[in-house]
């Protein structure tokens, strides 16, 4: 078997064990050829990538490449069952490129598919002869090291060494110079504070109550603004938007009823809005979805990935299918 195709499998299973109990996880934890089957279903209404497409099309041979969707849900879930061992015991694709390729779009395992693998590690390998045939040149080409030549930069390196020194002798002089200024100042300002109408020397005895008091004052001003800016805040969903509210107060009966309090995010709070999307609405980016959904009869949408704001149910990205079939009213052909 091929060293490269060897590295792409043990590659994909290592990715398999990490994402396995991740988003996908009803599925992926117990790969069996139905849940497999299912998982591929649910990938395609999502919307795949030209090469997942022509992975899934080189595994499942459809009759037409329109009926791909039609095809995988009607056929056996036997087909799946080379698969389906491979991720269950770690073996049997042998050179399989078909089902190797299948797996990785199902675990989501990149660089895929394999001949893009291939392509990598093969740029990674002469980037990294390239460095080393830059730093054998360099090391050929660099001049012979002469004992004045060492001399000289033993001689400079001393020289730094010593203004270094001095600079730190002088930062610490002029540190203790500047602490004895504030200190300084720190008296005067107390010493008016307890005498603000005649100024009076402040009797010995008092120096230590007075600057307990000033310590007392900084301490609690430092601590009231250390508890404003670090307060707790919170948002709660309000109808198609989040609106920022008090983390103690309670959701008012009649406003935000079917809403829960959350800690405040940002990027929710300014990027989470739902809407009602038209023949119009902007769907796609660059082939990517920018509008994600949930539903079965009734479907919500919104301007951003997550969860739905208020039965907390995982969003999906929109697919072509469900721009057709739930906003611009097509009837499946198939």
């Amino acid at each position: 078997m091929n060293k490269n195709f060897e590295d792409y499998l043990k590659a994909i299973l290592e990715h398999y064990e990490v994402v396995k109990n991740g988003k996908n996880a009803d599925l992926l934890e117990k790969p069996t050829p139905g849940n497999l089957k299912k998982l591929c279903l649910q990938l395609l209404e999502k919307g795949l990538s030209n090469a997942d497409e022509k992975a899934f099309l080189n595994f499942f041979h459809p009759k037409e490449e329109r009926a791909l969707y039609a095809h995988i849900r009607n056929m056996s879930t036997d087909g799946l069952r080379t698969p389906s061992d491979f991720l269950r015991l770690k073996q049997g694709l042998t050179n399989n490129r078909q089902h190797a390729n299948l797996v990785a779009v199902l675990v989501d395992f990149k660089p895929r598919p394999f001949t893009t693998f291939q392509n990598t590690i093969q740029e990674e390998k002469e980037k990294e002869e390239l460095s080393k045939d830059i730093i054998k040149e360099k090391e050929e080409n660099a001049p012979p090291s002469t004992e004045a030549q060492k001399e000289e930069l033993q001689s400079v390196e001393e020289t730094i060494g010593k203004e270094k020194i001095a600079e730190g002798e002088k930062q610490k002089e002029d540190f203790a110079e500047t602490e004895t200024v504030v200190e300084s100042q720190v008296e005067e300002r107390v010493t008016h504070f307890a005498n603000p109408v005649d100024n009076k020397p402040t009797p010995p005895g008092r120096k230590p109550y007075l600057i307990a008091l000033a310590l007392i004052l900084f301490i609690s001003l430092t601590g009231f603004f250390i508890h404003k800016t670090t307060e707790p805040k919170c948002m709660v969903w309000k109808e198609d938007h989040y609106e920022m509210i008090d983390c103690e107060q309670e959701a008012p009966i009649g406003l935000f009823s079917n809403d829960k309090i959350r800690p405040y995010n940002e990027a929710l709070f300014e990027g989470m809005r739902k809407i009602i999307p038209t023949d119009t609405t902007t769907f796609f980016k660059d082939n990517e979805p920018v509008l994600f959904y949930y539903g079965r009869n009734n479907y919500d949408f919104f301007t951003m990935d997550g969860v739905h704001p208020v039965n907390g149910k995982e969003l999906h990205p929109v697919s072509r299918r469900i721009v057709q079939r739930h906003v611009l009213g097509w009837k499946d052909k198939e």
